[in-house]
């Protein structure tokens, strides 16, 4: 009779536990939604993805904000969603007015338990029905292969996303598929918790855990000690930890419920990895170490130690550049030959000259602080601005202005580049403009080119080289900065010159070589010709873009 009542006692248990269960992995959420939108903007905005869920007759709103900043490039913008409900709308909110925000591309990635699935995906190269439903307070100005162009005209201005149907096959599909399956394991759940009860009734030995310290050794005290500090610090951050610039945006803590659960464990790791006390410290002290012993970086993937302090960006283009080994790819070159003279053609109808300034790359003037395992190989390939040049010219009549000569033979009085950035400095800008306005000049013989020996020369040391920031030494190597001013006071060098896709500026000062207006679509190596070209026309438009507005 015992054995009866014992038998019914643990199918109860069974069946009662096992219910629990199976409504507890039923609250928590493991379909999530990951969002990926490839964006640039002109202004920085802030983006709004709004999800309408939908629950029997009830609908509810949930909304979430990211930051884009103006950028040249395209960004790819995250959004992660958990998926609880049905979906009615998805929209992206666009931020303030009279902003212009670039498409690339859309794709939407559904993760279930460890499972990732792509379930959406749109480019430019796709009809715009397939993206958007509607849109309100903005327009479509354009639409190409390569970007999709947004105008905004109001404050909340937005778009409707045409995405639902995607989401909710999405979440029918796994929504019917997990329902035995989560049976099934709030079963086995169940019945282990059954078996361990049984085997603790029965269970008679006993577990001793002996622990034995020598105390002589401070090995293993010390490193409890480093980690207890470390962890400690971590929560209540006591002691502060070395200030190293990054650029990019570092992630939030996340919060754990039961929305989270299945996707808490990798946020957190995430947000560990780049928060943990002395990491920065820790960091700095490996970077000093390899660079001052081996004359190697910490992250050799991304920056190259060369000689006597000098720094080169990892770029496997421009090591082949550098080695002469780029492949060329003739149909490709003539094709970008044929745009430019389309190109040239349609602005020398309107009366507008056309100038093309290529920047070189910092080992092709500065190739003796190279290491020497990184050699120059003949006979295998090219060099993509040297080919570029001739094949131009030659099919296309078109001439590359190339400033290396000019940079080549001022390095001889002073630093061109600089030793821990990728960019020119002011003075290797300075050759560039000059470089370029000999060729304006040309056809604007009424204009004027400013002279080295017109402007006074001084050095200030910062802590802004791209690549020593990289590796986390920018505060032991610093970057040397050749500042540049006019004799005349009343010529005044303006070096303000934001990262903003469209900068304009006026020319006050009258002059008859001033009454031209500049129109320069540019890179950040742009930033260094600015304070020069201003001096020089009336207006003058930046464009930190690479897409040709006609």
């Amino acid at each position: 009779m015992r054995s009866y009542i014992y038998i019914v006692l643990s199918l109860l248990f069974l069946f009662g536990s096992s219910w629990i269960i199976y409504k507890g992995l039923r609250k928590l959420q493991p379909n999530s939604l990951e969002f990926v939108l490839s964006l640039k903007a002109i202004d920085n905005t802030n983006l709004g993805f709004e999800f309408k869920l939908q629950d029997n007759d009830n609908i509810s709103n949930d909304t979430a904000f990211k930051l884009l900043p103006a950028n040249q490039f395209f960004m790819p913008l995250k959004f992660r969603h958990t998926e609880t409900k049905p979906y009615g709308e998805v929209k992206l909110y666009l931020g303030q007015e009279n902003n212009t925000i670039y498409f690339d591309r859309f794709t939407v990635i559904h993760k279930h338990y460890s499972q990732y699935d792509t379930i959406y995906q749109w480019n430019c190269s796709q009809e715009l029905s397939r993206l958007l439903k509607y849109t309100k307070g903005c327009e479509v100005a354009d639409k190409t292969s390569s970007y999709l162009e947004l105008k905004t005209q109001m404050n909340n201005s937005f778009i409707s996303l045409n995405i639902e149907q995607a989401l909710n096959d999405a979440y029918n599909r796994h929504n019917e598929n997990q329902k035995w399956p989560t049976i099934l394991i709030s079963i086995l759940l169940s019945c282990f918790i059954l078996l361990i009860f049984y085997k603790a009734e029965h269970a008679k030995e006993k577990c001793e855990v002996l622990f034995s310290w020598r105390p002589k050794s401070i090995l293993i005290p010390s490193v409890i000690a480093i980690l207890g500090i470390t962890g400690l610090n971590s929560i209540v951050h006591f002691l502060p930890d070395l200030k190293i610039k990054e650029n990019r945006t570092m992630s939030d803590m996340p919060k754990l419920n039961p929305s989270t659960l299945f996707t808490y464990t990798e946020e957190l790791s995430n947000h560990v990895s780049e928060h943990f006390a002395f990491r920065n410290l820790f960091f700095f002290i490996n970077s000093y170490f390899q660079s001052r012993v081996f004359n190697e970086s910490a992250l050799i993937d991304k920056v190259i130690m060369g000689n006597r302090g000098w720094f080169y960006y990892n770029d496997i283009g421009s090591l082949n550049d550098y080695r002469r080994m780029s492949d060329i790819d003739s149909n490709l070159t003539r094709h970008i030959v044929s745009n430019f003279l389309v190109r040239q053609q349609w602005l020398s109808s309107r009366g507008i000259k056309f100038y093309i300034l290529v920047p070189p790359n910092k080992e092709r003037i500065y190739p003796d602080f190279m290491p020497k395992r990184i050699k120059i190989i003949d006979g295998i390939g090219h060099n993509s601005l040297d080919y570029l040049s001739k094949y131009f010219w030659e099919i296309g009549g078109i001439k590359l202005i190339d400033p290396s000569d000019s940079l080549l033979a001022a390095r001889r009085r002073k630093d061109v580049y600089y030793k821990t950035d990728t960019h020119w400095n002011t003075f290797g800008g300075f050759k560039a403009y000059q470089k370029l306005m000999h060729e304006i000049v040309k056809d604007y013989p009424d204009m004027r080119v400013f002279n080295e020996n017109e402007f006074l020369f001084s050095e200030v040391l910062n802590e802004e080289g791209d690549l020593s920031s990289m590796i986390g030494l920018n505060a032991t190597n610093k970057r040397k900065e050749i500042m540049m001013r006019h004799k005349d006071t009343t010529i005044k060098l303006d070096y303000n010159i934001p990262s903003k896709m469209i900068l304009k500026f006026s020319n006050i000062i009258s002059g008859p070589h001033q009454k031209r207006k500049l129109l320069m679509f540019r890179d950040s190596f742009g930033s260094y010709l600015a304070p020069f070209f201003n001096l020089q026309f009336d207006e003058a438009v930046y464009v930190w873009n690479y897409i040709f507005y006609a």
